[in-house]
């Protein structure tokens, strides 16, 4: 309430004292607008705000989107698309409007849909590069959705290990026969292992709000080496730009990777090397790199295109988990995650996470001063989810 005061107090002050000031008029109402868009019913409130910040800055692509979900909020497709379709005009690199679009096509799309849609994009001038990024995203609510489909009968898999593992334990404690025991108990271990691992995978499929954290990604490292146990050896970067995410699903992901790694050195017994990981920052200083290097057998052409994919694994034992939550923790983190690897040549997986100022700043605007936020932050943009649609 107070932060709203001040700022409606900024918007009846002179606009030029404000700008000799170093405060932006336009930015005071996108602030003020992302927090009365918090509550449905000032979306009104909101909506005016915006429009006001966009008469002075008539390209900003975080009001045209901010705008467009208001609109969908309010069952107006036609003007979601509209302002959409502005915020891509104004921004063809501005992934939430693409995203936005693709869940509205997705959720509530005909062809009749698609086809304003190709027309607003084609009437705005944009390029194919926009076609292919619509297309993108609309691979990834396909994706997403599927997951949260998986996550629904994951959670009762889960639920059945759980019961099956307590049941084995059980079992082996009443034989007499100590073979038979010993064999029952190993089982359960078996299944208790697949019951974590597929916890941890439903833990990535979560949509509600996850502790985000500003960490050091050297201590990350650390901290997934000393979990995953077996000999590692750290090659870690000097003075590298920290890190803002869910730390403890990166750390999962990191001690699978480095699992992995040590499974696929196994054969090599006591003349394997220490697993080495090595921390970096890019050429461009744009992201902070992990590498995970083993001396393994390497991988074949045709397993690494599937390798990702959940179930998939070319171990006797393996749950084909390990990989796919690594790879979806990295992309939840706007990162990349890759393989390269050839039969006999081990393999390299190389993570990237990009350290650029959105993260930055949304982990600043908590602590900093409310005019030095009016100075640099932009509003909050907001991604439709599916019961926003729905209502």
């Amino acid at each position: 309430r107070r932060a709203v005061e001040l700022l409606e107090a900024l918007t009846a002050e002179d606009e030029d004292a404000l700008v000799r000031g170093g405060v932006s008029p336009a930015r005071v109402q996108l602030l003020l607008a992302s927090i009365y868009d918090d509550d449905a019913e000032l979306a009104d409130l909101a909506a005016s705000h915006y429009e006001d910040a966009l008469s002075r800055l008539p390209r900003d692509a975080y009001a045209c989107n901010n705008l467009g979900v208001i609109a969908l909020r309010g069952g107006d497709g036609e003007e979601a698309l509209r302002w959409l379709t502005r915020a891509l005009e104004s921004d063809p690199r501005h992934e939430t409007s693409y995203l936005n679009i693709a869940r509205l096509l997705y959720v509530t799309g005909t062809p009749r849909h698609m086809v304003a849609v190709l027309e607003a994009i084609d009437h705005a001038g944009l390029d194919a590069r926009c076609l292919a990024n619509l297309s993108f995203a609309l691979i990834e609510v396909a994706r997403e959705d599927a997951h949260q489909g998986l996550a629904t009968k994951g959670h009762q898999l889960k639920n059945l290990l759980g019961v099956i593992g307590s049941r084995l334990r059980s079992l082996a404690r009443k034989q007499s026969d100590e073979s038979q025991s010993a064999a029952l108990g190993r089982l359960a271990d078996k299944v208790t292992a697949l019951y974590d691992e597929w916890a941890v995978y439903l833990r990535t499929m979560r949509e509600e709000p996850t502790r985000h954290d500003s960490f050091s990604v050297n201590e990350l490292v650390s901290d997934a080496a000393r979990l995953a146990g077996g000999r590692v050896a750290l090659r870690l970067g000097e003075r590298l730009p920290e890190l803002y995410g869910m730390r403890e699903q990166l750390t999962e992901a990191l001690v699978n990777l480095i699992r992995n790694g040590q499974e696929a050195q196994r054969d090599l017994g006591s003349a394997a090397p220490p697993l080495r990981v090595t921390t970096m920052v890019n050429a461009s200083e744009t992201a902070v790199q992990i590498i995970v290097e083993d001396r393994g057998p390497g991988i074949p052409p045709a397993d690494l295109r599937r390798i990702f994919a959940p179930g998939y694994t070319t171990k006797r034992d393996g749950s084909g988990l390990g990989l796919a939550i690594a790879e979806r923790v990295v992309r939840s983190h706007d990162g990349q995650l890759q393989i390269d690897s050839a039969p006999g040549s081990g393999t390299r997986v190389r993570i990237s996470l990009p350290v650029g100022l959105e993260s930055e700043v949304q982990h600043k605007r908590r602590r900093l001063p409310l005019l030095s936020v009016v100075r640099s932050a932009a509003a909050v943009e907001y991604v439709v989810e599916d019961e926003e649609l729905s209502r």
